[in-house]
């Protein structure tokens, strides 16, 4: 029971609360793209609920002002997208990480792609570059990588994309 201990260390300190009741949360909205009928928004969470780190992710919305819709992958990509994407994904996050194979991956601390753990991400910005596909702490790699970051470029997504649906949102 922590109320004895609550009320002990009130009385010892009445003008402040345990240290172990500390509580940090930090929420930063901002628009990273505005063209055409996109709106491209990122949210930025920072929190510390006590331990030896706090937690920090961006999540990202990408919304067609045409229609209003938040757009998901399923819009921009052809039927089927998922382990072709998938596979594009993990072979750029190879290059980047300047590895050669799944070993050292796993080396690093890469859930592997063939895993059940692993999923296809659907936190992701359109970009004028292409999309940036983001994973946040812990979601396949450890906290000590941060935020991984794979940006795909439209020629490398260019059999995946539904160019239609695509081009009536952003100019790419």
């Amino acid at each position: 029971d922590l109320e004895p201990i609550f009320k002990e260390e009130m009385e010892e300190n009445e003008d402040a609360f345990p240290e172990w009741y500390n509580y940090e949360e930090s929420i930063i909205s901002s628009v990273e793209r505005y063209e055409k009928n996109l709106l491209v928004m990122a949210v930025n969470n920072e929190s510390y609920t006590g331990g030896p780190h706090g937690l920090y992710g961006t999540y990202y919305s990408n919304i067609d002002l045409h229609t209003l819709h938040i757009i998901g992958l399923e819009d921009i990509f052809k039927t089927g997208y998922e382990e072709a994407l998938g596979d594009l994904i993990w072979q750029q996050l190879k290059e980047d990480y300047n590895v050669q194979d799944d070993e050292e991956m796993a080396e690093l601390g890469f859930t592997y792609r063939g895993d059940e753990e692993y999923q296809l991400t659907t936190n992701f910005a359109i970009r004028n570059e292409g999309i940036e596909f983001i994973y946040n702490i812990y979601e396949i790699a450890p906290y000590s990588l941060g935020l991984v970051s794979v940006l795909l470029s439209y020629d490398q997504l260019a059999q995946l994309l539904n160019k239609a649906n695509l081009s009536k949102i952003v100019d790419y």
